[in-house]
């Protein structure tokens, strides 16, 4: 971590616990990649300025501490890098954590770190289940910390309706569709890496029998002439046989449009044409 920690650790156990990986890794899919990319790169477009309302109109006050301090965070991340974090962070999960660095003489704070949003999550109290949110849990170093909240500053997007502390995304209801696409290409990978298509199946022809080390020599040679930089090469057997085509190839899967329908999906949740 690059902050120091001012929390408890587990001072307190809370009712909400920190949520485990899920099947589908988000960021493994070219799809929501391309999405986020997008969007983090048009946000930080625009320049921060800090503005008071004066006269009926807005003036920007220049060199505002507020302004100065979400350009340069912390000492090893710009405010470019602060705020691309926590727009992926509102699109992965609907939740982005910024914690608080405060001075240890007056207790200004000095810097802000962005925090991932699978390593922390509001929490209440067991000995207080009225209070909405009595602090933050966060996870670092194998450890759990309780953060007060006004170290913490949360962005959501939207609410979830299974947890009102929480913002919600909508990536979990294209669940199945990342799954999908991720199968897709890690068939599609298989398939163009071997023959091209889904598979050969060799048998003899005529009276013709294979024993087994002619049969481990076959398929060697397919192997070596019909995959990887070697494809397409000329193939010569010394036994009579047919080789036929297992499965169904990619051009009747329709794998393009089999991949295109969840890429439209996960780019409609994420908000993205």
């Amino acid at each position: 971590k690059g902050f120091s920690v001012t929390g408890s650790l587990r001072a307190y156990d809370g009712i909400f616990s920190l949520s485990t990986t899920d099947e589908a890794d988000p960021t493994a899919n070219s799809a929501v990649v391309a999405a986020v990319k997008w969007a983090t790169r048009a946000y930080v477009e625009a320049p921060l300025v800090t503005q008071k309302f004066k006269d009926g109109k807005y003036e920007v006050v220049p060199n505002h501490p507020a302004s100065q301090l979400l350009k340069n965070p912390n000492p090893y991340q710009s405010g470019t890098a602060l705020w691309q974090a926590c727009i992926t962070s509102l699109m992965l999960d609907g939740n982005a954590y910024i914690v608080k660095s405060r001075s240890q003489t007056n207790g200004r704070v000095q810097e802000l770190w962005y925090v991932p949003h699978a390593q922390m999550k509001p929490a209440t109290s067991k000995d207080n289940p009225n209070v909405f949110i009595s602090h933050y849990e966060y996870k670092a170093n194998g450890n759990v910390y309780n953060l007060p909240i006004e170290d913490v500053i949360h962005i959501k997007s939207g609410v979830d309706p299974t947890n009102q502390r929480l913002g919600f995304s909508g990536l979990s209801s294209v669940l199945k569709d990342l799954l999908t696409d991720v199968e897709a290409s890690v068939y599609t990978y298989a398939i163009l890496k071997n023959f091209g298509c889904a598979g050969l199946k060799v048998t003899p022809k005529g009276d013709v029998t294979i024993d087994e080390e002619n049969a481990a020599i076959i398929k060697l040679k397919l192997h070596q002439q019909f995959t990887g930089e070697r494809r397409g090469e000329p193939l010569v057997l010394s036994q009579a046989v047919d080789i036929t085509s297992m499965g169904i190839s990619p051009e009747q899967m329709a794998l393009d449009k089999m991949r295109s329908i969840p890429a439209q999906r996960i780019c409609a949740v994420l908000g993205i044409p």
